[in-house]
C-alpha cells in the first residue's frame, strides 16, 4: 500500500486480497474493506429504480459482489469482474448464499487488459474508474466499448475533484476529465452530477495503511472525520451511452 503526497492511496492486487478476505468464509471475522458497507450504495439503487439498467449487466470492478447481487436479485443477468481472486471468491460466496449462483456470473479480470464475452447493455462502475491513471483509464473504458452492445449505457462513480484537498482516497478526478476521456473511447455523456459514495469508518483503512508501515499520523487531520462511522466521499455520478458510430 501506497500513500503518495496529497493522501492518494494506491492498493496493489495483494493490499485488495487482504481487505476482501474479511467478506470470505475462511476470513470470517476480519475488518471488512471501508467501502462494503453491507448492501447497495443509494445511487446504484436510484439508477435501478428509474428504470435505467437493462441487462445484461457489466458489473466492473465488483468487489465483494454487492451490486451484482443487487441486481440480479431484480431480474437482471449480470457477469462481475475484479482483478482480486479474493473479491471474486466473496462475490461467488455472497450469490450462492443469496441463492442466485446461476444468475450472475463472476470472473477474475484486469480493467487495463479487458477479454470479456458480451454484448452487454449496461455498465456498472462503482468506484473502479478512479482508482486508475489517466492512460488507464482510456485503455479501460476503450475495451468496455468493445463488449457493449449498439446505444448501451455506462453508469460510473468516481471520486471527485471537489473533494477538499488531503481527502485520503483514489485519484481526484475532474469532470472535463470525465468528458474527454470518455468521448475519445466511443461514449457520448449525456450526464455528469455531484453525488456522494458512502463508506464506513476509515479507521480501517487506516489501521490497514499502519499495518503496512505507512505512517498516517498526519493524513490531513481527518482521523476524527473519518472514525465518526459512516462517511460519505464527493463523487462525479456520470452516465453515458456508447456511440452507435463505434460496433
Amino acid at each position: 500500500m501506497i500513500i503518495y503526497p496529497g493522501n492518494r492511496i494506491e492498493l496493489s492486487c495483494e493490499d485488495y486480497d487482504v481487505l476482501y478476505r474479511g467478506n470470505t468464509p475462511a476470513g470470517a471475522g476480519a475488518p471488512l474493506p471501508p467501502w462494503d458497507i453491507g448492501g447497495p450504495q443509494k445511487f446504484v439503487v436510484e439508477w435501478q429504480e428509474n428504470d435505467r439498467i437493462v441487462g445484461p449487466v457489466l458489473d466492473a470492478g465488483c468487489g465483494s459482489g454487492i451490486h451484482a447481487v443487487y441486481l440480479a436479485q431484480q431480474g437482471h443477468e449480470v457477469v462481475g469482474f475484479d482483478y482480486s481472486a479474493t473479491a471474486i471468491e466473496a462475490a461467488k460466496h455472497r450469490a450462492s448464499t443469496a441463492g442466485l449462483a446461476g444468475t450472475v456470473s463472476f470472473q477474475i479480470a484486469d480493467a487495463t487488459s479487458l477479454d470479456l464475452a458480451g454484448p452487454y447493455a449496461t455498465v456498472i462502475d462503482s468506484a473502479l474508474y478512479h482508482g486508475l491513471t489517466e492512460g488507464e483509464r482510456r485503455v479501460y473504458v476503450t475495451s468496455l466499448r468493445r463488449v457493449c452492445g449498439p446505444s448501451a449505457r455506462l453508469f460510473l462513480a468516481c471520486h471527485s475533484d471537489e473533494s477538499p484537498e488531503g481527502t485520503m482516497g483514489p485519484y481526484r478526478i475532474s469532470r472535463e476529465s470525465i468528458q474527454e476521456t470518455l468521448s475519445s473511447a466511443g461514449w457520448v455523456v449525456k450526464n455528469i452530477s455531484p453525488g456522494v459514495y458512502e463508506t464506513t469508518s476509515w479507521e480501517v483503512l487506516a489501521g490497514f495503511a499502519k499495518a503496512h508501515g505507512v505512517d498516517v499520523s498526519g493524513i490531513g487531520g481527518r482521523e476524527n472525520e473519518f472514525s465518526q462511522g459512516r462517511s460519505q466521499l464527493p463523487v462525479w455520478l456520470v452516465e453515458a451511452q456508447a456511440s452507435n458510430g463505434l460496433e
